[in-house]
């Protein structure tokens, strides 16, 4: 099935590159001989910054005083940025609206400082968390202070993913995967890795052609975390990518330069999905001195290579659209019913605590059976099935009536005229003539309309014509439409930026670049000051460059 196939071919490329990325790691910090714990006061006040790109209201300070007669040299050194070794998750913007540099993207560009430079400070305390160690117990935690009071599972991944049976023999094994927590309450799941849970509920509709303003949605965000007592650190909020609000941490009133915590507000003022990176309580390593400002312009008008940190806005911020060109698509919708046939890989999620019938899932449906049809389905993943029966969708909850596994499922594509008769939709296949009935098929589908139809199987039930389980539609092109669309959609997708000729600098402040080190399975996290620049290009671009403003002779070689 090419669909399933094409997602866990995803799944397995996306470890590999995150593999790929982290590089050799940095050394972990010497532990010191006495730190002293953080404290975590809240704002009492929502801190909203009305600008992403300005200083965001000053929190409750951190206590992060050091022993004065703590000597340099018993202060361990710090890892150098890298945009080559760092693994840090929220360092980027992410989503559409980011861009990546192109090589050249910097090599003919002049720089020009539009503000003063900061002319203190001098030093700044380090911070430094430990890794929460990885587990059901911790899962299981984190899901309880998210709402969810069920317990939590663990996917059971194909055999490719998990050992190098069944590879030829010249393939490459593949990477070893940590393992993931999921925990699940009707339409809202919670998935947790060892570094970030991403919570997302399916009921709340995203417009991202015409997100929730910042104002609006700053409030919503906020509630919802305090709900969750996820804002146990002082934090500023700021505007995001769209409907995003960003969290930030807050170090000595200064900010951190990469969000903590990430929300989506979508319809209805409702919270749509969520990121949260997990970390222990911050301790501070020690006071550091500092490179000046001016130092760290010198440095950037230099050259931007692999120690800068680089964010890019792209002017056009917003979502990327499909250029109209007469191309139209559309995704199979299963309307609740009685007779509800999906065709996929089930995705099987055992408890963690290894008591209890599997949790088994289609097409984001829950499939509601017996613990011994539950427990079939669970062996039958990376295999194509099919399975019927009566679906809801208020809860997405598909009640089983029967399944069949079909290793050798092949996709069907048929074309011919939509036509709608006596409330049905049918198509009358141009290549054999023949006329299938379309279930499900949306509303906004053109009669008459000349239409590409991706299916698995066809099916008698007892109508004058067959079923056609389908799986998407789409409008055929005209051979100028089709020109047009094959035009504009020839840059599509792109990420890399054009090179730039002009760079202003319109603000720099001294803030807090937090950097993931060691294994995965046990990260640990480091808050390092950094000066940043943020700019705006020729083009509209809106750029920020990140400078270890740590005194060279503090950083490891």
């Amino acid at each position: 099935m090419q669909l399933k196939t094409k997602g866990y071919a995803c799944l397995l490329l996306m470890v590999v590159l995150v593999l790929a990325g982290c590089g050799a790691p940095p050394a972990v910090l010497p532990t010191q001989a006495a730190v002293a714990v953080l404290a975590t006061a809240v704002p009492t006040q929502p801190a909203i910054a009305t600008n992403a790109a300005a200083p965001p209201p000053t929190a409750a300070p951190e206590n992060t005083a050091v022993a004065e007669a703590e000597s340099a040299g018993e202060r361990p050194l710090l890892p150098r940025f890298s945009r080559n070794t760092n693994t840090d998750t929220g360092s980027q913007p992410t989503g559409l609206n980011a861009a990546a540099p192109g090589p050249d993207a910097f090599a003919q560009a002049a720089f020009t400082l539009n503000t003063p430079l900061p002319a203190d400070p001098t030093s700044a305390t380090v911070l430094r968390a430990v890794g929460l160690p990885f587990n059901s117990q911790q899962a299981q935690n984190l899901a309880a202070r998210f709402g969810f009071d069920g317990p939590v599972y663990s996917e059971v991944l194909p055999d490719v993913l998990q050992s190098p049976a069944g590879l030829p023999a010249d393939a490459a094994a593949p990477p070893e995967l940590t393992p993931a927590f999921f925990a699940f309450d009707g339409p809202r799941t919670l998935n947790i890795g060892p570094q970030i849970a991403t919570y997302t509920d399916s009921r709340v509709p995203v417009d991202y052609q015409n997100p929730a303003a910042f104002a609006q949605a700053a409030p919503i965000a906020e509630a919802f975390l305090q709900a969750q007592g996820l804002l146990d650190f002082p934090y500023a909020l700021q505007e995001g990518w769209g409907q995003e609000v960003f969290v930030v941490r807050v170090i000595d009133g200064r900010p951190a330069s990469q969000p903590e915590i990430s929300v989506g507000v979508g319809g209805g003022g409702q919270v749509a999905y969520a990121s949260y990176q997990m970390a222990g309580a911050p301790v501070p390593v020690g006071s550091y001195p500092l490179i000046p400002a001016e130092t760290a312009w010198q440095q950037l008008q230099a050259g931007v290579d692999a120690s800068i940190m680089t964010a890019i806005t792209p002017r056009n911020v917003g979502p990327a659209t499909e250029p109209d060109g007469g191309f139209q698509y559309w995704p199979r919708q299963h309307q609740s019913g009685p007779d509800v046939h999906l065709y996929a890989w089930p995705a099987a999620y055992l408890p963690a605590d290894g008591t209890g019938a599997p949790r088994i899932q289609m097409l984001g449906y829950t499939l509601q059976a017996d613990e011994g049809t539950l427990a079939a389905l669970a062996e039958q993943v990376g295999q194509n099935v099919h399975v019927w029966g009566s679906l809801d969708t208020a809860v997405n909850t598909l009640t089983v009536a029967g399944w069949e596994p079909l290793p050798e499922l092949n996709p069907l594509f048929k074309n011919g005229v939509l036509q709608r008769v006596d409330g049905q939709a049918r198509l009358q296949d141009a290549q054999t003539g023949e006329t299938f009935i379309l279930p499900d098929v949306p509303a906004d589908v053109p009669d008459g309309a000349a239409v590409n139809v991706f299916a698995w199987a066809v099916r008698e039930a007892g109508q004058p014509f067959p079923v056609l389980d389908w799986e998407g539609i789409d409008r055929q092109l005209s051979d100028e439409a089709g020109a047009a669309g094959a035009v504009a959609l020839e840059g599509a997708g792109e990420t890399a930026v054009p090179a730039y000729q002009q760079i202003t600098i319109n603000q720099v402040e001294l803030a807090y670049y937090r950097q993931t080190m060691g294994g995965e399975a046990s990260p640990e996290v480091l808050w390092q000051p950094a000066w940043v620049f943020h700019a705006t290009a020729d083009n509209g671009d809106v750029l920020t460059f990140t400078i270890q403003a740590v005194d060279p002779a503090f950083r490891q070689p």
